[in-house]
């Protein structure tokens, strides 16, 4: 049986080779590998031991990337709240636009979209009722109520309430919101 400390050396050496390679098979890896292969059942206690090295690397990588991906979206979420200070700060100035040459800040309005305030204080006629039920019912209910009622989800009808809401008519329960931006350039 071959001394195991030049086993762990080649081993090693297998992982570094393909550490540089960025996991291609060289002829150098390759050269490697079948002189591993040439030491038979003595090569596979060191080669376990790159594995099990190989997976302690890829978890601490794994949590330096959960860390680093934490870290953006708190980053991301300060320049969230960076904006809306900006869009406030234009708001109140009454400005809609900067630009000093170098720098150009545009607060756009926003498209208009509806929010729901009370759902129960829109009209039933603004609703959609969808029912779901264990297959086996469904053959009674289709009997019953015909083959349209297959699911049971009320689902508020935005499209029908922003049809008939103006500036002066809207529906209970719900408002026309813009939602203002910012267009940073420079």
């Amino acid at each position: 049986m071959p001394n195991i400390m030049p086993l762990i050396d080649l081993a090693k050496n297998v992982m570094s080779l393909l550490d540089d390679a960025d996991n291609e098979i060289t002829p150098e890896v390759s050269a490697l590998l079948a002189e591993l292969e040439q030491k038979g059942i003595a090569c596979v206690a060191p080669l376990c031991d790159v594995v099990d090295e190989l997976k302690a690397r890829s978890n601490a990588r794994k949590e330096k990337a959960a860390e680093l991906s934490a870290l953006a979206a708190k980053d991301l979420q300060m320049m969230e709240n960076a904006k809306k200070l900006i869009i406030k700060v234009m708001q109140v100035a009454g400005v809609d636009k900067l630009d000093n040459g170098a720098l150009k800040v545009t607060l756009a309005k926003g498209r208009e979209s509806l929010e729901v305030t009370d759902e129960s204080l829109i009209p039933d006629s603004y609703k959609k009722l969808t029912v779901v039920l264990p297959g086996a019912q469904a053959e009674f209910v289709k009997d019953v109520l015909g083959e349209s009622i297959i699911k049971m989800d009320m689902v508020i009808d935005k499209t029908a309430i922003k049809k008939v809401t103006d500036e002066n008519i809207g529906v209970a329960g719900t408002q026309i919101v813009r939602n203002p931006y910012l267009i940073i350039k420079g």
